[in-house]
């Protein structure tokens, strides 16, 4: 379990709110403070990317792709560790998310422990 909440934030951005709901618990029961968002422009708007340390994307969001999100993330500057989330198994989903350079890629339903693991390499110091 990690120590200090305010030192291990996920952005979570998932178009589904019990899902971010679900997340937003499961991370804070683990030490780490989440704050979610229904949509990228929601993210975008709030600022949050500045003192997030990991992004937790949905890969389908309602008003992009979760690459469209770290894409533009990235070109104002941001680079943050991510992991991302789908329903889908698809293996071109697979190959974007991969190429894009993250963590990893959860299937949903997400497993706790490889999200866990996920975030254990996403929190390892440099």
């Amino acid at each position: 379990m990690q120590n200090s909440c305010t030192l291990n934030r996920v952005a979570v951005v998932d178009d589904d709110q019990s899902v971010c709901t679900s997340l937003r618990r499961l991370l804070y029961a683990h030490g780490y403070f989440a704050e979610t968002f229904t949509s990228a422009a929601d993210f975008m708007r709030s600022g949050a990317i500045r003192y997030t340390h990991c992004l937790l994307l949905d890969f389908h969001l309602g008003d992009a792709t979760g690459l469209d999100l770290l894409r533009e993330t990235a070109a104002a500057g941001y680079h943050r560790p991510t992991i991302f989330m789908t329903g889908s198994g698809e293996e071109e989903i697979r190959k974007r998310c991969f190429d894009s350079g993250c963590l990893a890629l959860l299937e949903k339903p997400i497993k706790v422990s490889k999200l866990l693991d996920a975030l254990t390499i996403a929190f390892r110091p440099s």
